[in-house]
C-alpha cells in the first residue's frame, strides 16, 4: 500500500485513520491493459476536475479521484463504459472481453476497501 494517515490531533480532535491508495497499487503488468502502460502520472489525467492521478494503457484507462464525489461527477459526466470503486475509476475499451472485465474489476476491488459503495 502507498500509505496510511496516522490519526492527528488537531485542536484536541483526532481524525480517523486515512487509507491512501495510489494507482501503482492497483496496477500489475499481468493485468489486461497494463502491461505497456506509463506509470501513473497528474498529467494522465487530462481535464478530468479532481483527478490527483491516472495511467491509460492498451483498452483500459484508471484514475483516482481526490474525493469520492468527484469521482461519483466523473461517471455520471462521462459516456464510456466505465466502473468506480470509491475513489477509482476504470474507463474500459469495448475491445476488453467479459473476462478481462472481470479481472480489472476483482483486482480493484480485491485491493481497495473504501466506502460501501
Amino acid at each position: 500500500m502507498s500509505g496510511i494517515a496516522a490519526p492527528a490531533p488537531r485542536n484536541g480532535i483526532t481524525t480517523p485513520l486515512v487509507l491512501v491508495i495510489a494507482l501503482a497499487d492497483v496496477m500489475r503488468a499481468d493485468l489486461p491493459g497494463f502491461a505497456s502502460a506509463a506509470a501513473p502520472s497528474e498529467a494522465a489525467c487530462g481535464d478530468r476536475r479532481g483527478c490527483v492521478e491516472g495511467v491509460v494503457g492498451d483498452g483500459i484507462a484508471m484514475y483516482r479521484f481526490a474525493s469520492l464525489d468527484l469521482a461519483r461527477q466523473s461517471v455520471s459526466h462521462g459516456d464510456a463504459d466505465v466502473y468506480r470503486s470509491d475513489r477509482l475509476v476504470l474507463e474500459l475499451d469495448e475491445g476488453l472481453t467479459a473476462d478481462e472485465r472481470l479481472l480489472l474489476v476483482q483486482n480493484v476491488e480485491g485491493t481497495w476497501t473504501g466506502s460501501s459503495d
